[in-house]
Parts: C-alpha cells; structure tokens; sequence
C-alpha cells in the first residue's frame, strides 16, 4: 500500500523508510528494502542544501529529520539482499557510509546552537529542544541555508552574533534579515520561536523579530518557486579584529521601490 503511493519526501517521510525497510526484513521482502532505500537516497539527494541543512531551514524540524534518517540508516545496517536477488544487491549495507550527507546533516545538528544548547531559534524552532551545551563559540557559514554566525570566546566568555537571510521553504517566518545576540550567557536579542497557540500569528510576522520593518508591513513570505532568500554580499569570520556579515535582504520587501537593503 506504502509503496504504490507517491512520496511527498517531507520530514514525515523518514519513519515510513524505517517501518519498510523492518518490514522488508521480516517478511523476506526484499523490494520493499529497496524501495525505501531509493527513497532515502532521493530525499537526501534533492531536500538537503549542499551545506547540510534540511530544507525547510528550521532547526527543529532538521532534527526531527536528521534523527529519524538515522532511525532508517539503523534499520537497514547490515542488510544483504538473497543470493538471486535481481538487479541492484545489497551485502552488508551501510548507509551512512554511503550517502555522507547525512553526516554532514548531524554534524549541522549540533552546530547550530547557542553556546547554552538551545539550538539557534530561526523560524520555525521549539523553545523546548536541547543541545549539548558548546564549550567554545566560532564561526559559522552555511550560505545554501542563508545563515551566518560571528562568533567567538569559551565557556562562560562565548558570544554569538547571527544574521538569517533565508527563504521560505516551509516552517519559515518573516524574519529575512534578522539579527540574534548570545553574550554574558544569555540571549541577549532572540526570537520566540515557534508557537502552535494563539500567539503563532505574532512569532510569525517581522515585527516580532529583530529587524527593519518597512510601512508597519510584513515580508513577504515567497514560495519554493520565488523565494525570498537575501543575497550574501561579504562574510570574514575569522579575522582577529573585524568580523563581518554583508547581506542583501532586499528580496522580501516588496513594499519598496528601492530594496537595496545591504545589513
């Protein structure tokens, strides 16, 4: 039934890889490990930015992702295909060898947090997640996603400047151009993150982030096929004296003639 239906290759998809490919294993079903292994490589192939990020860019969500992918890379560990398995055969199967995005996707995981381990509350993140906490702060670019981080420091000393450009690819928010501070170990500018309440409205819409708001409006939020993901101009992270984000934000203000917008 599963595999005559088309595969949206979601953040849902993942759990239905895992219970094929056990299914498959029960059973004697070898098509059906395969099938759910082909749909593994065709999401990772084509949800994935080339920096590691799930697509939809909400940290959450790539978790939630990243974690059941591993889920299915456990299920199908070890698996060979009968000695008259036809076409493609699997002995001994290792995915996550294989397809080493899915490790640069965890190591994304962990690296996108806040020096306490809450993970860097960009569109669409739960308040409630948790990291381990980083012992040192540095650096970060991930310019397929439309994220940067200026940062620096250990322990007790880390700080954290972020600056989000990226577009709308599902559980985003108006936030194009945003900025987040951690210093003196706390958020010092954040975001409220992500609500299913009453409340949702306002975590969604710019003025509730740290940003320019044009005409007391909203960005825009884009879609897959015009997104409004900015435009990095310059980035230097590592200089001992200057650190510097330079992004173009103009694409989600559609309000104004003139949207060069350079943070």
């Amino acid at each position: 039934f599963t595999s005559a239906h088309r595969d949206s290759y979601s953040n849902m998809s993942p759990g239905m890889y895992h219970d094929m490919i056990v299914a498959g294993r029960v059973i004697g079903a070898p098509e059906m490990v395969h099938e759910a292994v082909n749909r593994f490589r065709t999401l990772m192939a084509q949800k994935f930015y080339f920096d590691g990020w799930w697509s939809e860019g909400a940290p959450s969500y790539h978790a939630q992702t990243v974690g059941n992918l591993m889920r299915v890379a456990d299920a199908a560990k070890g698996y060979t295909d009968p000695e008259d398995c036809a076409g493609e055969r699997f002995e001994n199967l290792d995915l996550e060898s294989e397809v080493p995005t899915l490790a640069k996707a965890i190591g994304v995981m962990n690296e996108a947090v806040l020096p306490n381990g809450r993970p860097i509350p960009i569109n669409d993140t739960w308040s409630t997640d948790k990291r381990n906490p980083l012992k040192e702060s540095v650096s970060k670019l991930w310019p397929a996603l439309g994220h940067g981080v200026l940062a620096a420091g250990k322990d007790d000393t880390q700080f954290q400047i972020h600056l989000n450009w990226s577009g709308a690819y599902g559980h985003s928010q108006a936030d194009n151009g945003s900025i987040l501070l951690f210093a003196f170990g706390r958020e010092m500018l954040s975001d409220i993150g992500y609500s299913y309440g009453k409340r949702r409205e306002w975590t969604n819409v710019s003025a509730s982030h740290n940003m320019v708001v044009v005409d007391e409006k909203s960005q825009i939020y884009g879609t897959p096929e015009k997104p409004t993901t900015g435009n990095l101009l310059f980035f230097e992270g590592d200089d001992d004296h200057v650190r510097v984000i330079d992004v173009d934000a103009s694409p989600g203000y559609e309000q104004c003639s003139d949207r060069k917008s350079v943070v």
